[in-house]
């Protein structure tokens, strides 16, 4: 979710009170996701859903992610490019390909961006009642096995 807070940033330093948006935002590896949302600039309430259509994660990855991230919360301007968000989100991802399986998991965010110089800080990541059930082939040791768990 970090990623996407950047782009929001830079989508929102020239927008108007309020807006409805739409961006697309190719996978590196093929497929697409699609933000649609609203955002009101005054009081920064956001939500957002995010759509992933045979989403691969990178070029070398065999894995497709199909499903939605679903997001809520505020996302305020607090001073020239700085933001601050206060955000939970839902995910409902299938896996298949490479990586087979589902992912269910209710995160909340919050910190502070700042999108001239690409950094956050105070950032806050609470995972709540994640359940990740996959099955995955690789030629791999069990450490190369576990830092490939993704964790969106």
């Amino acid at each position: 979710m970090k990623r996407f807070i950047f782009v929001l940033a830079a989508l929102f330093a020239t927008a108007a009170q309020a807006s409805t948006f739409s961006i697309p935002y190719p996978c590196e590896g093929g497929g697409s996701r699609t933000l649609n949302g609203d955002w009101d600039a005054t009081t920064g309430a956001i939500t957002w859903t995010m759509t992933l259509n045979n989403c691969r994660p990178d070029t070398g990855d065999s894995t497709t992610m199909n499903g939605t991230i679903t997001a809520s919360g505020q996302f305020l301007n607090v001073g020239g490019n700085s933001y601050n968000a206060n955000l939970q989100d839902t995910t409902s991802i299938t896996l298949s390909g490479g990586t087979t399986g589902n992912l269910q998991c209710s995160r909340s965010l919050s910190g502070t961006w700042d999108i001239a110089t690409r950094t956050a800080t105070n950032v806050k990541i609470t995972l709540n009642n994640c359940n990740i059930t996959a099955s995955q082939s690789l030629n791999a040791d069990i450490v190369e096995l576990i830092g490939s768990i993704p964790l969106w």
